[in-house]
């Protein structure tokens, strides 16, 4: 698709790569190559415009391409993180990680990802971590935003959830117990 200068087409054939990879070489070695796209791209535009006339809309192609590359870094922790979600979903710390992620995108967005978490962790697969956290996690951010019937439901529903140890109940017992202290 490059080498025919459709590269609208080579971009999502990127963006397609980078959301199905499955191991991290792989996702290692697609980025890589996607960057270095980008960049090539922004650095061709560039030199162009050194030998021609300088256009407002020439300023502006250069600026979207260096845009896209900057988006690009800032979106490949969350695409990794997406990776290794891909490769065991039953990881409560790279879950817990992926909210953090989301972190600059909102609350909505953090939110959706404890969402996707618990209902992806199998509390009898669940690895790296205990799956309480992610509910005790999910409550805690809709206590922060005031939410306080919201949390309370999470909460009540984690005490139906058959943890596989009996410390990941009693960590949403103590952390229902203590919101309502606070």
């Amino acid at each position: 698709h490059i080498r025919c200068e459709n590269l609208a087409r080579a971009r999502d054939v990127y963006a397609e790569a980078l959301s199905s990879v499955s191991t991290v070489r792989d996702f290692t070695q697609v980025f890589d190559a996607y960057a270095e796209f980008e960049e090539s791209m922004a650095k061709a535009k560039m030199a162009a415009l050194e030998q021609s006339d300088v256009t407002e809309d020439d300023e502006l192609d250069v600026e979207l391409y260096l845009a896209r590359l900057e988006s690009l870094m800032d979106r490949r922790p969350l695409l990794l993180n997406s990776v290794l979600l891909r490769q065991n979903p039953h990881n409560v710390a790279d879950w817990l990680k992926r909210v953090e992620l989301l972190k600059s995108q909102g609350a909505r967005e953090q939110i959706a990802a404890f969402m996707e978490g618990i209902t992806s962790v199998d509390p009898a697969k669940a690895t790296a971590g205990r799956p309480s956290s992610l509910w005790t996690g999910l409550s805690r951010l809709y206590e922060e935003h005031g939410q306080l019937n919201d949390a309370r439901v999470v909460l009540e529903k984690a005490t139906g959830v058959a943890f596989m140890h009996v410390e990941d109940l009693a960590a949403v017992w103590c952390e229902w117990a203590e919101m309502e202290m606070r």
